[in-house]
């Protein structure tokens, strides 16, 4: 949570100097607006976020709700419609993001964020057989898959980004290999929203994280190779839930 914090704040530090020097931010005749708003729970987030639409990410602008009433506000926005967004603490989720609308003329724009209430950890089955786009390295016995997939474009509000890697340690030929905290193959799933916001990370490295990989055909001559996968991947840094393989699948060239 904190890394995710500083991350973003460092964002925000490099955006506004580069506004001071573009003229990005408003100028003291210019018309502008503000959202406020309220986290309910009161405590049920850290951080409150907002993004004009069409600004990459580095434009992101955040802010402390109150610890006694979970008020916050933004003041001199430009024009545009922006995405209210809230980094919750441990224990809750993230709720859809709100979309608010701020004119030439609008002084002011209410938003409320609520957080959902105390989440379990619930299971996330996910199918990586087809939908994802598959590259391969084979170095040093090392064999190396990634799976990826995105949704919008990179650097704009609803941007998602997927992606699965697979190292597979002494590969020699076809068999099956395991991947667990103990063993030094892996496998290791990741997910982004919006570049840094709600970046998510599952692996087999940690406790009651066990997955195999199973290859089908492994080719040195034409450097192609085949196999399926599947097991559990426990959240890591705090993330929360399991992503569970299923229908794992591959078939591509290597390097």
């Amino acid at each position: 949570m904190m890394k995710k914090v500083l991350i973003i704040m460092l964002l925000c530090s490099a955006c506004l100097g580069a506004c001071r020097k573009k003229n990005i931010l408003p100028q003291a005749d210019e018309k502008t607006g503000s959202i406020s708003g309220t986290v309910s729970p009161i405590g049920s987030a850290s951080t409150v976020i907002i993004l004009r639409d069409g600004d990459p990410v580095d434009k992101i602008q955040q802010t402390v709700p109150d610890a006694n009433t979970g008020r916050f506000s933004f003041s001199r926005l430009k024009p545009g419609t922006y995405a209210v967004m809230g980094e919750p603490v441990t224990g809750y989720m993230p709720t859809a993001n709100q979309a608010i609308e701020i004119k030439a003329e609008q002084e002011s724009a209410v938003a409320l964020f609520f957080s959902t209430d105390l989440i379990t950890t619930p299971d996330i089955p996910i199918s990586f057989k087809s939908g994802f786009s598959t590259r391969a390295q084979y170095k040093n016995q090392t064999l190396t898959i990634v799976k990826f997939r995105s949704e919008g474009k990179y650097g704009q509000l609803g941007y998602k980004a997927f992606e699965l890697t697979i190292q597979l340690d002494a590969v020699t030929g076809t068999g099956k290999y395991v991947c667990d905290a103990v063993s030094k193959s892996l496998i290791r799933y990741v997910s982004a929203y919006d570049g840094t916001i709600g970046f998510k990370t599952w692996g087999s490295k940690t406790a009651n994280g066990t997955s195999t990989v199973i290859i089908t055909t492994f080719d040195p001559e034409n450097k192609k190779v085949s196999g399926t996968f599947k097991g559990s991947l426990p959240a890591i840094a705090g993330t929360k839930g399991t992503v569970i393989i299923t229908e794992g699948a591959f078939d591509v060239g290597y390097q």
